[in-house]
């Protein structure tokens, strides 16, 4: 079992790959500066719960991963493809 932050930064670098996202994209959606949440996928800090809110339902997985990082990780982090909009 690894450092709770180091996982919860693998998870959501892992996370954002999944979903073909860059930083700058994910920071636009969370309304901060990108080098902020670039802190995050380097553990330097931590998101508060408004911004989980939001990456739970932007990379379609459950809660429970900001909580149990090492789960998901140990699952190569289950998520669902982004869909693509029409038009």
């Amino acid at each position: 079992m690894g450092n709770f932050r180091e996982d919860f930064s693998r998870m959501l670098r892992s996370a954002r790959a999944a979903q073909k996202l860059t930083q700058s994209q994910v920071a636009e959606v969370l309304q901060i500066n990108r080098s902020t949440y670039t802190y995050y996928e380097t553990g330097k800090t931590m998101p508060g719960l408004k911004e989980i809110r939001v990456l739970v339902s932007l990379y379609h997985i459950p809660a429970e991963a900001f909580i149990f990082p090492e789960r998901y990780l140990n699952e190569a982090v289950q998520v669902k493809p982004r869909r693509r909009r029409k038009g």
